[in-house]
């Protein structure tokens, strides 16, 4: 049986990835429904990949990508924001809430089309051709896929744990909402990370994904309604509002404070569920790599 290199379970994920980037910078432009988020969480796919994985590459070239595609998934979130607050909301609140979202909406996404233009975008993409081409290995690339590959996870699942366990000794709501924030995205990585080496190691890294990402959904509505809470704040102070229309802000806010609540209800036994997935021993024996 042959065991695949580092560099051949990682070189056909990067390809994916930034073909996929490319195709999608058309729908963007276009203002295309879920558009903008495929590219945000491609973008972030990539740049896991080439932390998680950092050491199969060389420093230079890894870590100036990563600024560039942190940049742009920065540019991204502004617009995805802008999509999620919209949509959330559709057909709640005052009309002059909606007004103010949409127009947000607008500028976020005239934002990323002028970036998507800008040398500093049309250099990153030349960099990740460049990258896909002739992917500058490192020596410990060409070592065997199962010997190196679970580190770059395991690395992960301790940034995770002890980003939960900050949280878990947060004491103000603020404080906590903060550190889960910092949860969610220590767990995205873990989810891109298991994803990448399932062709290694199979059900387990299968079972690590699909945990991480219960984990990840149930932080991302909680994220999502904090957020919310802070617009309908910030527009009810900053708009004079009387009758019905403050009535249905009111609403509006405490639904959201429910549904943070909720979220935070499920956060316990979706970090659990995520713990009994711990990659230790299965990410350290030999498996047989998926064709």
């Amino acid at each position: 049986m042959r065991h695949f290199s580092a560099a051949e379970v990682l070189h056909p994920h990067l390809r994916t990835q930034v073909q996929q980037l490319r195709e999608l910078r058309g729908p963007v432009r276009a203002d295309e429904p879920d558009a903008v988020h495929r590219m945000r969480v491609t973008t972030r796919r990539l740049r896991s990949a080439l932390a998680t994985f950092r050491p199969m590459l060389t420093a230079d070239s890894s870590r100036a990508l990563r600024d560039e595609l942190k940049w742009l998934a920065g540019v991204l979130g502004e617009a995805r924001d802008a999509e999620v607050l919209r949509d959330r909301l559709a057909g709640l609140g005052p009309q002059e809430l909606a007004a103010r979202l949409d127009l947000r909406h607008d500028e976020g996404i005239a934002h990323v089309r002028q970036a998507l233009d800008s040398p500093p975008c049309l250099h990153l993409f030349d960099a990740l051709d460049a990258l896909v081409e002739e992917p500058p290995w490192a020596p410990e690339a060409q070592a065997a896929a199962h010997d190196v590959l679970g580190v770059g996870v395991r690395r992960d699942w301790k940034r995770l744990a002890r980003r939960a366990k900050a949280a878990g000794r947060a004491r103000t709501d603020a404080d906590r909402d903060l550190l889960l924030h910092e949860v969610r995205k220590a767990t995205k990585r873990l989810r891109h990370a298991a994803e990448v080496v399932v062709p290694v190691f199979g059900s387990p890294a299968d079972h690590l994904a699909a945990a991480a990402k219960r984990l990840q959904k149930t932080l991302g509505e909680h994220q999502d309604s904090a957020r919310c809470q802070q617009l309908l704040r910030e527009f009810a102070s900053e708009t004079t509002l009387a009758g019905d229309a403050e009535l249905a802000l009111l609403r509006l806010l405490v639904h959201e404070q429910v549904r943070a609540e909720r979220a935070r209800e499920q956060y316990g036994p979706a970090l659990d569920s995520l713990r009994a997935r711990r990659p230790s021993v299965s990410f350290r024996r030999r498996a047989r790599p998926r064709a």
